[in-house]
């Protein structure tokens, strides 16, 4: 394939809600994006991408794309688009500079293509930007990985709900879970995280399924849960969520905007839940669960 022209390349800059950033990423990927990158903006989530060319028509393209992504998210917003030219022939490789290795207590994230060493006690997942999300850099993310740093013992059993990428189950197993299940009802999250547990070796520890809850055995219990997902969803999951987290468990549900906060935390005590600790983040809180020994 010929290389890009100087001048063909397209940034697209999105500025979306947390809720609908995954299936906003994978579209601009699947429209020929070599990676993303991801950031912040109060509640909203950047996504910056570069498209090596694209169509008369993009941008109406485009900006009817979030329209209809905003009608089906039910979400009042934001759902704006940039685009700008940009003449970097070498885009196609220079966009990995912004991907770095990431540590958080115990675990270290690196994309394949960093060299690095381990400290002594260090855990190491690979995870390369692709068509999931879930790469650390996002702190509704990174509160997870760093409870799971704190709580994980060898041979417990731990549950990822909304997995992504599956690097909150990879996290787990990479620092001795076992058994770690991996939950999303998105296809192609679960084909990517059932892809990333294969390139670390983890497939035999970490078993992906497409669903919710409903999913596992029904009697299946975990020591640890971890839950990124949105405040509706928590507030609709947790009594259910509630009934998986064995006695003396602890759970972090993460992608809570402040404001939601407060009802998320009486709901997980109707639930039978006690809050004893939370993070915050930005416009982001994770809330610490435990369940009565």
């Amino acid at each position: 394939m010929t290389s890009p022209a100087r001048s063909s390349w397209l940034e697209v800059t999105l500025t979306l809600p947390h809720e609908c950033a995954e299936a906003a990423g994978n579209v601009l990927l699947e429209w020929g994006a070599p990676g993303l990158i991801e950031g912040s903006a109060g509640a909203a989530v950047l996504l910056t991408a570069h498209l090596p060319g694209a169509p008369s028509g993009f941008g109406r393209r485009l900006r009817a794309y979030l329209k209809a992504l905003g009608e089906a998210s039910g979400i009042p917003g934001p759902f704006a688009a940039r685009l700008a030219r940009r003449a970097d022939p070498g885009w196609a490789s220079q966009w990995r500079t912004f991907h770095r290795p990431l540590r958080f207590g115990r675990l270290v994230v690196a994309p394949s293509w960093c060299d690095l060493t381990l400290e002594p006690g260090e855990a190491l997942i690979r995870l390369d930007p692709g068509m999931a999300f879930g790469t650390g850099q996002h702190p509704t993310t990174a509160s997870c990985l760093r409870a799971l740093a704190a709580w994980i013992r060898p041979e417990i059993p731990v549950l990822d709900l909304g997995t992504g990428s599956g690097l909150l189950a990879l996290a787990a197993a990479s620092l001795g879970a076992r058994p770690v299940f991996a939950l999303d009802t998105d296809p192609a999250a679960c084909a990517a995280a059932a892809a990333n547990s294969r390139r670390n070796d983890l497939s035999a520890v970490v078993h992906v399924c497409c669903g919710s809850l409903d999913a596992l055995a029904p009697r299946a219990t975990f020591a640890v849960i971890v839950a990124n997902l949105t405040g509706a969803a928590h507030l609709a999951l947790l009594p259910d969520l509630a009934a998986r987290l064995a006695p003396g468990g602890r759970a972090a549900l993460a992608g809570i905007l402040e404001e939601q906060a407060p009802q998320v935390r009486r709901a997980a005590r109707a639930a039978g839940l006690a809050v004893v600790g939370s993070r915050r983040a930005g416009e982001w809180v994770t809330l610490h669960l435990t369940r009565s020994a």
